[in-house]
């Protein structure tokens, strides 16, 4: 009847929070590590639980997910990485690059860590909707980050 509560829901609200003034580290870390102790549910569990912070209006919270996500591609593994590269993860992503109510520096940063990802996932075919992403934001015209 009632759907059990996310495990990572509050490591990841520690790990983001609105009163943050700098990342913090420690509770990323910890966040990184449950996720690779735990395998694909964990990584599912951990990615839902972002996707919220995402949405939250605080443009600081929405910065603190984003460096929490582009920590989990760089010390988690293949279970993390589809997640990433999920259709829901996906767009969330472009959704707050089309609202006009996105701070202009979650927009570059969004636009950053796709670049990057669709680089690092470049030789994984089952990870290719990053690339399609990147494509498709080229193809609006967003100023997508040019290749380095």
């Amino acid at each position: 009847m009632f759907k059990p509560s996310n495990p990572f829901d509050e490591s990841v609200i520690a790990a983001t929070s609105e009163t943050l003034t700098t990342e913090n580290w420690r509770d990323i870390t910890a966040v990184c590590e449950k996720v690779q102790a735990g395998g694909g549910q964990s990584a599912r569990d951990c990615i839902a639980a972002i996707l919220k912070r995402l949405a939250h209006r605080n443009a600081n919270v929405q910065l603190s997910a984003l460096t929490l996500s582009n920590a989990i591609v760089k010390s988690c593994g293949p279970e993390a990485h589809s997640e990433i590269c999920s259709r829901s993860f996906t767009q969330s992503l472009t959704r707050l690059l089309s609202d006009k109510n996105t701070n202009e520096t979650v927009k570059t940063r969004i636009l950053e860590l796709i670049q990057e990802w669709t680089n690092e996932f470049k030789s994984k075919a089952s990870l290719s909707l990053m690339e399609e992403t990147m494509n498709k934001l080229r193809m609006q015209d967003l100023p997508a980050k040019e290749d380095k």
